[in-house]
């Protein structure tokens, strides 16, 4: 091969990956959706639906981001973002704690082989049976789960 071939070869190179740097970057500051090859952009948001009307305390994270302790009051929710990795393997956890709930209770609010395609924004309410995801094919929170059986 030729050494202009080479050259012309490198620069396209270069140029395609700079053009893959900047659509990530503007897809990560929401500015549009990443071209089909990178997963969507997720929320997950989680309201206390507690029947006793109690504080909840929440705290969330992954392998890699912890999102923090939350407190919320009855009917309260809060919301975190991502991007779901490209080995379908993101799992958010979080421990719900609140009085008179006998201890921690532990569930994996986003698990991207469970709710990848069924959620862009996922909804949940924390009631003291289980955690239940909002359905959007019925308009109800009817998609319920039972606790972790163990912390993660």
């Amino acid at each position: 091969m030729k050494s202009s071939n080479i050259t012309m070869l490198t620069r396209a190179a270069v140029a395609i990956a700079i053009s893959l740097v900047a659509a990530v970057a503007k897809a990560e500051e929401g500015e549009v959706e990443p071209a089909g090859f990178l997963p969507k952009k997720t929320t997950v948001t989680i309201t206390n639906r507690l029947e006793s009307q109690a504080e909840l305390t929440v705290h969330c994270k992954s392998k890699d981001d912890d999102i923090g302790v939350k407190v919320l009051s009855y009917n309260q929710e809060f919301g975190f973002h991502f991007r779901a990795n490209i080995f379908f393997t993101t799992r958010f956890y979080c421990s719900f704690e609140w009085p008179d709930g006998d201890g921690i209770h532990w569930f994996d609010i986003y698990k991207q082989n469970r709710d990848y395609s069924v959620c862009k924004d996922c909804q949940w309410i924390v009631k003291s049976l289980s955690p239940c995801r909002f359905n959007d094919v019925t308009k109800a929170y009817d998609v319920c789960y039972e606790w972790n059986k163990s912390n993660v």
